[in-house]
């Protein structure tokens, strides 16, 4: 396996090694695109780094786990992380700043016709609703 190289621009915090190796080298890391249209992921860990593509030019992306599944996603559309440093710079901004928060993967298509992939904040009610956990009785806390 060849060495791969990343240089990380930001992250959500200290990340150990393992799960650097699952934001970063993992084969079972999931593209962004590959995600169906409104999913909701828990986002725990996420790193936004620059490695490079098999021409060697390089290329900005960005990683993140779901805190809840474990899965990695990964992706390089400019808009996703464009949308997904808004929604990083809003949670710090709460008070008390929340360790996980929940987002909605979007499909959309531009009008050129180019399909491309996008995020929004999603509150926890809401989230937790779409992913079928009820408020009728006692659940435990999500992470």
């Amino acid at each position: 396996m060849a060495n791969k190289e990343f240089k990380i621009i930001k992250k959500s915090g200290e990340i150990n090694t393992y799960d650097e190796y699952d934001l970063l080298e993992s084969p079972a890391i999931v593209s962004l695109k590959n995600i169906a249209h409104k999913s909701i992921i828990c986002v725990g860990l996420w790193i936004d780094y620059i490695t490079k593509d098999k021409d060697g030019h390089e290329i900005e992306c960005i990683s993140l786990q779901d805190a809840n599944t474990g899965e990695a996603y990964s992706g390089q559309s400019q808009t996703f992380r464009d949308s997904f440093s808004d929604i990083v710079n809003r949670v710090k901004s709460m008070n008390p700043v929340p360790e996980n928060f929940f987002i909605e993967v979007l499909h959309n298509t531009s009008k050129s016709g180019r399909e491309f992939i996008n995020c929004a904040l999603v509150s926890p009610d809401r989230a937790l609703k779409r992913l079928g956990i009820g408020f009728d009785e006692p659940t435990e806390e999500v992470k």
